[in-house]
Protein backbone atom coordinates (compact mmCIF):
# COMPACT_ATOMS: atom_id res chain seq x y z
CA UNK A 1 0.00 0.00 0.00
CA UNK A 2 1.42 3.07 -0.92
CA UNK A 3 0.82 6.03 1.67
CA UNK A 4 0.97 9.58 -0.15
CA UNK A 5 1.55 12.66 1.82
CA UNK A 6 0.05 16.16 0.91
CA UNK A 7 -0.15 19.52 1.33
CA UNK A 8 -2.39 21.91 -0.32
CA UNK A 9 -2.81 25.23 1.94
CA UNK A 10 0.90 26.25 2.98
CA UNK A 11 2.77 25.74 0.17
CA UNK A 12 2.25 29.10 -1.26
CA UNK A 13 4.73 30.69 -3.07
CA UNK A 14 4.42 34.74 -3.81
CA UNK A 15 6.62 36.12 -6.61
CA UNK A 16 7.68 39.05 -4.87
CA UNK A 17 10.79 41.76 -4.45
CA UNK A 18 12.28 40.15 -7.15
CA UNK A 19 15.11 42.83 -7.90
CA UNK A 20 16.06 43.92 -10.95
CA UNK A 21 19.93 43.56 -10.28
CA UNK A 22 20.18 40.71 -7.21
CA UNK A 23 23.93 40.95 -7.32
CA UNK A 24 23.53 44.79 -5.26
CA UNK A 25 22.89 44.20 -1.92
CA UNK A 26 20.20 46.67 -0.24
CA UNK A 27 21.71 47.75 3.45
CA UNK A 28 19.50 48.90 6.11
CA UNK A 29 19.56 48.90 9.60
CA UNK A 30 18.29 45.78 11.90
CA UNK A 31 14.74 46.32 12.44
CA UNK A 32 13.58 48.88 9.93
CA UNK A 33 10.47 47.94 9.15
CA UNK A 34 10.09 49.53 5.52
CA UNK A 35 13.02 47.98 2.70
CA UNK A 36 12.76 49.50 -0.45
CA UNK A 37 13.82 48.17 -3.62
CA UNK A 38 13.63 47.52 -7.31
CA UNK A 39 10.93 45.65 -8.70
CA UNK A 40 10.74 43.94 -12.55
CA UNK A 41 6.90 45.39 -12.66
CA UNK A 42 3.52 45.60 -10.35
CA UNK A 43 2.61 42.56 -11.28
CA UNK A 44 5.58 41.41 -9.25
CA UNK A 45 4.58 42.46 -6.16
CA UNK A 46 0.96 41.05 -6.65
CA UNK A 47 1.50 37.68 -8.39
CA UNK A 48 0.75 34.57 -5.90
CA UNK A 49 0.32 30.80 -6.91
CA UNK A 50 -0.31 27.97 -4.77
CA UNK A 51 1.74 24.16 -5.08
CA UNK A 52 0.47 21.41 -3.72
CA UNK A 53 2.94 18.37 -4.07
CA UNK A 54 2.22 14.91 -2.89
CA UNK A 55 5.36 12.62 -2.28
CA UNK A 56 5.28 8.79 -1.12
CA UNK A 57 6.48 7.13 2.31
CA UNK A 58 9.37 6.14 0.13
CA UNK A 59 10.00 10.04 -0.78
CA UNK A 60 8.91 10.10 -4.20
CA UNK A 61 7.68 13.48 -5.11
CA UNK A 62 4.54 12.74 -7.89
CA UNK A 63 4.80 14.02 -11.15
CA UNK A 64 2.99 16.60 -12.45
CA UNK A 65 2.78 18.61 -9.42
CA UNK A 66 -0.50 20.42 -8.88
CA UNK A 67 -0.13 24.22 -9.44
CA UNK A 68 -3.03 26.90 -8.47
CA UNK A 69 -2.52 30.25 -10.29
CA UNK A 70 -4.02 33.52 -9.72
CA UNK A 71 -6.24 34.52 -12.38
CA UNK A 72 -8.62 37.27 -11.58
CA UNK A 73 -9.64 37.19 -15.56
CA UNK A 74 -8.06 33.51 -16.83
CA UNK A 75 -7.05 34.13 -20.59
CA UNK A 76 -8.18 31.82 -23.11
CA UNK A 77 -4.12 30.65 -23.67
CA UNK A 78 -3.92 29.75 -20.13
CA UNK A 79 -3.64 26.27 -20.87
CA UNK A 80 -1.22 26.66 -23.86
CA UNK A 81 0.55 28.35 -22.25
CA UNK A 82 1.33 25.88 -19.80
CA UNK A 83 1.13 22.69 -22.19
CA UNK A 84 5.14 22.87 -22.74
CA UNK A 85 5.59 21.64 -18.84
CA UNK A 86 4.92 18.38 -18.41
CA UNK A 87 5.91 18.18 -14.44
CA UNK A 88 3.61 19.93 -13.92
CA UNK A 89 -0.94 20.46 -13.61
CA UNK A 90 -1.56 24.18 -14.13
CA UNK A 91 -5.04 25.32 -13.09
CA UNK A 92 -6.51 28.50 -11.48
CA UNK A 93 -8.90 30.57 -9.23
CA UNK A 94 -9.24 34.32 -8.75
CA UNK A 95 -7.68 33.66 -5.40
CA UNK A 96 -4.29 31.49 -6.26
CA UNK A 97 -5.66 30.00 -3.41
CA UNK A 98 -7.06 26.18 -4.00
CA UNK A 99 -10.65 25.00 -4.14
CA UNK A 100 -12.79 21.99 -3.55
CA UNK A 101 -13.56 22.03 -7.34
CA UNK A 102 -9.59 21.93 -8.26
CA UNK A 103 -9.04 19.51 -5.44
CA UNK A 104 -11.74 17.05 -6.90
CA UNK A 105 -10.53 17.31 -10.42
CA UNK A 106 -6.72 16.66 -9.45
CA UNK A 107 -7.64 13.64 -7.59
CA UNK A 108 -9.35 12.17 -10.80
CA UNK A 109 -7.12 13.49 -13.44
CA UNK A 110 -3.46 13.19 -11.59
CA UNK A 111 -3.75 11.55 -8.22
CA UNK A 112 -5.60 8.43 -8.68
CA UNK A 113 -3.42 7.75 -12.22
CA UNK A 114 -0.35 7.92 -10.49
CA UNK A 115 -1.32 6.28 -7.50
CA UNK A 116 -0.82 2.65 -6.11
CA UNK A 117 -4.11 0.66 -5.66
CA UNK A 118 -6.17 1.18 -2.51
CA UNK A 119 -3.68 5.01 -1.56
CA UNK A 120 -4.00 6.28 1.71
CA UNK A 121 -3.82 10.05 1.39
CA UNK A 122 -2.41 11.87 4.24
CA UNK A 123 -4.17 16.14 4.62
CA UNK A 124 -3.97 19.00 6.43
CA UNK A 125 -7.61 19.94 8.30
CA UNK A 126 -8.46 22.06 5.24
CA UNK A 127 -12.02 21.56 4.90
CA UNK A 128 -11.62 21.81 1.06
CA UNK A 129 -11.24 18.47 1.34
CA UNK A 130 -14.48 17.46 3.08
CA UNK A 131 -16.14 17.19 -0.69
CA UNK A 132 -13.89 15.20 -2.29
CA UNK A 133 -13.38 12.80 0.83
CA UNK A 134 -17.19 11.80 -0.09
CA UNK A 135 -16.93 11.55 -3.64
CA UNK A 136 -13.92 9.35 -3.70
CA UNK A 137 -14.26 7.88 -0.29
CA UNK A 138 -14.65 4.20 -1.95
CA UNK A 139 -11.21 4.88 -4.38
CA UNK A 140 -8.96 6.71 -1.65
CA UNK A 141 -8.44 6.21 1.97
CA UNK A 142 -8.10 9.61 3.31
CA UNK A 143 -6.56 10.50 7.04
CA UNK A 144 -6.49 13.78 8.26
CA UNK A 145 -3.60 15.81 10.36
CA UNK A 146 -5.56 17.75 13.25
CA UNK A 147 -5.65 21.50 13.21
CA UNK A 148 -3.08 23.03 14.85
CA UNK A 149 -0.55 19.89 14.48
CA UNK A 150 0.31 20.89 10.79
CA UNK A 151 3.79 21.96 11.23
CA UNK A 152 4.42 19.62 13.79
CA UNK A 153 3.25 15.87 12.23
CA UNK A 154 2.84 16.68 8.43
CA UNK A 155 5.94 15.44 6.52
CA UNK A 156 5.66 18.03 3.46
CA UNK A 157 5.72 20.93 6.13
CA UNK A 158 8.98 19.65 8.25
CA UNK A 159 10.95 17.93 5.11
CA UNK A 160 9.90 19.67 1.32
CA UNK A 161 8.37 22.76 1.75
CA UNK A 162 11.15 24.95 2.81
CA UNK A 163 13.54 23.39 0.81
CA UNK A 164 11.44 23.55 -2.71
CA UNK A 165 10.33 27.25 -2.00
CA UNK A 166 13.90 28.45 -1.48
CA UNK A 167 15.48 26.46 -4.57
CA UNK A 168 11.92 28.20 -6.47
CA UNK A 169 13.85 31.51 -5.10
CA UNK A 170 17.36 30.41 -5.77
CA UNK A 171 16.54 29.64 -9.42
CA UNK A 172 14.55 32.45 -10.37
CA UNK A 173 17.30 34.91 -8.83
CA UNK A 174 19.81 32.89 -10.76
CA UNK A 175 17.88 33.53 -13.87
CA UNK A 176 17.32 37.27 -13.60
CA UNK A 177 21.24 37.52 -12.60
CA UNK A 178 21.99 36.21 -16.15
CA UNK A 179 19.03 37.61 -18.05
CA UNK A 180 17.42 40.93 -17.05
CA UNK A 181 14.70 40.70 -19.30
CA UNK A 182 13.77 37.48 -17.97
CA UNK A 183 10.39 38.64 -16.05
CA UNK A 184 10.13 36.27 -13.28
CA UNK A 185 5.75 36.54 -12.43
CA UNK A 186 4.74 35.75 -15.85
CA UNK A 187 2.90 33.12 -16.71
CA UNK A 188 4.92 31.09 -18.66
CA UNK A 189 8.05 31.74 -16.80
CA UNK A 190 6.64 30.62 -13.76
CA UNK A 191 5.63 27.23 -15.13
CA UNK A 192 8.70 27.16 -16.39
CA UNK A 193 10.66 27.95 -13.07
CA UNK A 194 7.82 25.45 -11.14
CA UNK A 195 9.04 22.51 -14.04
CA UNK A 196 12.31 22.52 -13.52
CA UNK A 197 11.83 22.49 -9.64
CA UNK A 198 9.54 20.16 -10.03
CA UNK A 199 12.27 17.83 -12.14
CA UNK A 200 15.23 18.52 -9.54
CA UNK A 201 12.81 17.57 -6.44
CA UNK A 202 11.65 14.41 -7.97
CA UNK A 203 15.48 13.31 -9.14
CA UNK A 204 16.84 10.39 -7.20
CA UNK A 205 19.80 12.30 -5.23
CA UNK A 206 17.18 14.33 -4.01
CA UNK A 207 15.00 11.51 -3.23
CA UNK A 208 17.86 9.68 -1.65
CA UNK A 209 18.65 13.44 1.04
CA UNK A 210 15.09 13.38 1.87
CA UNK A 211 15.02 9.56 2.95
CA UNK A 212 18.21 10.18 4.77
CA UNK A 213 16.63 13.73 6.79
CA UNK A 214 13.52 11.28 7.47
CA UNK A 215 15.43 8.49 8.66
CA UNK A 216 17.89 11.04 11.19
CA UNK A 217 14.56 12.53 12.64
CA UNK A 218 14.07 9.14 13.78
Amino acid sequence: MRFCLSCGRTLSIKVRKQIVNPLLPIFKFKGVKRVEAIAQGSDALTHSITVMPVISALGILQLPVLVCFREPKPPAVFHAQLAPFPNIYASYSKSGLMTSAITEHWLEQVFLPNAQRSPTLIVDSWTGYNQAKNVFREQVRFKTVPKKCTNLAQPLDIYFNRQFKAFYRRLSETVIREDEAFIVSQRANVGRLLNLNSSKNASENVKKKRQTQRANAF
